[in-house]
């Protein structure tokens, strides 16, 4: 019986070793030594079925193929995507759930799209998220309520290959944004990094990679992410009006009662039916022949990657439609073998245009939408005010403070400052300072500059307009030297 430390990598050690169990077993030096050169060879060929954290996919019956693969030839399909999640609880919100869903979807894709949520606190940014989140499968998502700023240059290297990765807040990213960004431009992180040789004692050089791509899922609270971050994202926000409240307390109130709970018991059937038709979706190339018929706004620097996100918009959509569409095949050139992937409809575009009008029209705008939602709560507030008959002011000259805009708009002070801040140096509000030298007090500038939330992208291609494409498919692939 014999219990050491050895390092095959080195040979003095495996020699002393050799020599240890020559004499313990009674076998010849020259074997035992060969043996272990040989268990050195195996080693480095090894490759552990589940590394840092990676799940083994589910293997489905028989049963859950047929009932996942119905659910992905529905006709209706995007319709009863909503229906589900309505039933798992989550109301309204339709543009949202559909937008979310097809980006935890497009993970599956060579370009995935990645999603920001963005609203004030308690208006169900979280509950959106894990909504989605739990109808992808546990092998295929990833979610940390905070990144250190190395933390992902040191992930197995295909951990995140295809994966959701889900971070709670936007302010747990840290330092990690730059590792994010990326990921989601290279798809891969590279690192180089010193460490201590455990035989020599002599500092070397190792290098460590990730590959991707993948989707990343952000919530937040914060009025401006950093600007090379939010352009790589959709980003939508939660409907903070009060019908919609109004909607999630009855549901709430529904879910208290003896149906609510049963309810309940019956969604994992539910999710158990997505997540196994996400694994069913193979990693089909998508290919847009009405791409060169398409059009879209040029007039502002960032449509550059919003052009890319509506494109990635319309693959998505097709992607998940990709047992509804037949497959086509195509040889690669020089006899490199043979690619297989789907064509976009004029359907997938005319769904892709409804959804980029509202989530791509929001990008227009240089407000975040709680502050836009907080400008209209204070132009009413003035005009209510401006309008009484023993009113002598006009909008522009009437003065308010935040607690008049708390009182009027059921803010609470945190977010009224934070909101307001924007708003003031955008220029839609001017301050001064009150009487009593310490409280400000604000100004609307001209009423009539101010305008209503964007929600229709104007300039996008007609469905109706695009002609049947006659061109057979030409991949252009760079083939290495090898």
């Amino acid at each position: 019986f014999q219990i050491t430390t050895i390092d095959l990598y080195s040979h003095r050690s495996r020699e002393w070793f050799a020599k240890v169990l020559s004499e313990l077993f009674g076998e010849r030096f020259e074997i035992v030594f060969e043996d272990l050169n040989k268990i050195l060879v195996k080693v480095e060929a090894y490759k552990p079925a589940v590394q840092d954290g990676l799940k083994k996919a589910k293997e489905l019956t028989e049963t859950e193929k047929k009932e996942a693969m119905a659910f992905l030839k529905s006709p209706h399909l995007l319709s009863e995507v909503l229906a589900d999640l309505e039933f798992l609880g989550f109301t309204g919100e339709e543009t949202n759930k559909l937008v979310a869903y097809l980006v935890a979807v497009s993970r599956k894709m060579e370009e995935p799209l990645s999603l920001l949520i963005q609203s004030r606190s308690a208006a169900g940014k979280s509950t959106l998220q894990d909504a989605i989140l739990d109808l992808v499968p546990e092998e295929d998502k990833v979610k940390y309520t905070r990144l250190t700023d190395q933390a992902l240059f040191y992930k197995d290297e295909n951990s995140l290959v295809h994966k959701v990765l889900a971070i709670e807040e936007a302010a747990g990213i840290g330092g990690s944004a730059y590792s994010i960004r990326a990921l989601q431009s290279a798809k891969e992180l590279t690192v180089a990094a010193t460490t201590k040789d455990p035989t020599t004692g002599k500092l070397k050089t190792e290098e460590y990679k990730v590959n991707g791509p993948l989707s990343f899922m952000l919530t937040t609270t914060a009025v401006n992410l950093d600007a090379e971050m939010e352009s790589r994202f959709l980003a939508v926000s939660i409907d903070e009006s009060i019908a919609m409240t109004e909607r999630i307390h009855s549901k709430q109130r529904e879910s208290e009662t003896l149906d609510g709970y049963l309810h309940k018991k019956n969604h994992e059937l539910a999710i158990q039916r997505h997540q196994n038709a996400q694994r069913l979706l193979k990693p089909l190339v998508v290919v847009n022949p009405y791409a060169p018929q398409l059009v879209f706004p040029s007039d502002n620097l960032k449509s550059r990657r919003d052009h890319k996100k509506y494109l990635g918009l319309i693959k998505a959509i097709a992607f998940l439609h990709q047992y509804q569409r037949k497959t086509k095949t195509a040889e690669l050139a020089s006899s490199h073998g043979t690619v297989e992937y789907i064509e976009v409809t004029r359907d997938d575009i005319k769904r892709a245009n409804d959804l980029a009008c509202e989530v791509l029209g929001r990008s227009l705008d240089e407000l975040s939408a709680p502050s836009r939602t907080l400008l209209g709560l204070i132009q009413k507030m003035v005009e209510e005010h401006t309008r009484r008959p023993d009113s002598n002011i006009t909008p522009i000259h009437f003065s308010f403070n935040r607690r008049m805009i708390r009182e009027y708009s059921k803010w609470s002070d945190w977010q009224v400052k934070t909101h307001i801040q924007e708003l003031e140096d955008m220029g839609y509000l001017y301050p001064h300072m009150g009487s009593k030298g310490k409280e400000y007090v604000y100004e609307l500038k001209q009423v009539d500059e101010i305008k209503p939330h964007q929600k229709v992208f104007w300039g996008l291609t007609n469905v109706e307009s695009l002609v049947e494409p006659n061109t057979k498919f030409t991949p252009q692939l760079k083939l290495g030297s090898g």
